[in-house]
């Protein structure tokens, strides 16, 4: 996995709308999904892009269940 020490100490994360969209399409292993879900919280969360990286060197990577583990450890 992509260690946690590459990314900021505070995180920003996108809205909880914007979460839940892309946990479900990792859910189903829509990469192609996912990536446009990034693409789209990049252009309209822009204070997420540590996030939108980090979740894009893990999905160039088809790593769906890091992917996965990752958004519910930062969720709760």
């Amino acid at each position: 996995m992509i260690p946690l020490t590459n990314l900021p100490t505070t995180l920003l994360l996108p809205s909880t709308e914007s979460m839940n969209e892309l946990l479900a399409l990792i859910d189903v292993g829509y990469i192609k999904g996912v990536n446009k879900k990034l693409a789209a919280i990049e252009s309209e969360e822009a204070h997420c892009l540590a996030f939108v990286e980090y979740m894009r060197r893990l999905s160039s990577q088809f790593e769906i269940e890091k992917m996965k583990t990752f958004l519910k450890e930062v969720t709760t």
